[in-house]
């Protein structure tokens, strides 16, 4: 396996890949069990002004060539399936897309991710790095028929330390992810928007196009 830095961000002499892509992260978010789901429909909006397919993946405060891609995933896949636990029906859409239904909306903005050394030791005629990965970002929900956010995270998510770049990014992400469901829960947000009216039973779900 290379090293982390192998990978991510190297000397301009190497040969090797710096780019890594979020669908190669196998992200395990928390397996929450709860009693009720809400009936409303939750939208995750993706907005490529705030969560950018492509990433710059900083080294020491640096950019020394190292890029996350597939960004997205992130939202589409691994957000998706948390809030799966709480709500009936979840969907992921462009800031337009939004349905016309009564509610909930979530926005995520990522702004940074940064790889923090840690340590190295030699391998051979290599050195190999250890290192942990920190991602800077936000979460904001509200009702639909609301202005103000209900909930909002924004903070540094760091994950676990290690040698490569599927362990270091993939703990990073759901540390991300426990970090957020722990301030979710422990304010009792679900609780606060399941006591919100439900949509009618026979209302269709319509999109503004």
């Amino acid at each position: 396996m290379l090293s982390l830095f192998a990978v991510l961000a190297v000397c301009a002499c190497s040969t090797t890949s710096n780019r890594l892509s979020m669908r190669e992260l196998a992200v395990a978010p928390p397996s929450l069990m709860t009693a009720q789901k809400n009936p409303r429909t939750l939208y995750l909006v993706l907005d490529p002004a705030k969560v950018p397919a492509e990433m710059t993946v900083l080294v020491g405060g640096k950019d020394q060539g190292g890029r996350l891609t597939d960004v997205a995933q992130f939202v589409a896949r691994d957000l998706k399936k948390a809030f799966e636990a709480f709500f009936a029906k979840v969907q992921v859409v462009a800031p337009e897309q939004v349905g016309t239904e009564p509610a909930v909306i979530a926005d995520v903005k990522l702004d940074r991710i940064e790889v923090l050394v840690a340590g190295s030791r030699p391998d051979g005629i290599l050195t190999v790095y250890a290192g942990a990965s920190a991602v800077t970002w936000g979460f904001a929900i509200r009702p639909s028929e609301a202005h103000e956010y209900l909930y909002s995270f924004a903070g540094e998510s760091v994950g676990s330390t290690g040698e490569t770049p599927e362990l270091v990014f993939r703990s990073m992400f759901e540390a991300a992810i426990a970090q957020l469901l722990k301030g979710y829960t422990d304010q009792r947000i679900d609780q606060k928007l399941l006591a919100l009216p439900a949509p009618p039973p026979d209302s269709a779900a319509t999109t503004r196009l």
